[in-house]
């Protein structure tokens, strides 16, 4: 993500080698003097719930047969 004076101007989402005067213009050339660059992770955090036990309605345990969470 790319800023210039507080405000975003851009992002690149895919990977690879990129050319910011294509994508943003000619407020690419003042981003290195008045802005910022973030970096912002888009890897997907997930954690299998298989094997764990929960409560049936009864009360009973019983284990999870598949499933995934997202955090």
């Amino acid at each position: 993500m790319f800023t210039l004076f507080g405000k975003v101007i851009g992002t690149l989402t895919e990977p690879g080698l990129r050319f910011p005067l294509g994508y943003f213009g000619l407020k690419a050339l003042l981003v290195p003097f008045f802005g910022k660059r973030y970096r912002v992770s888009t890897s997907l955090r997930q954690h299998y719930l298989r094997d764990q036990m929960v409560n049936s309605e009864e009360g009973t345990p019983m284990g999870v047969a598949f499933g995934m969470k997202c955090v």
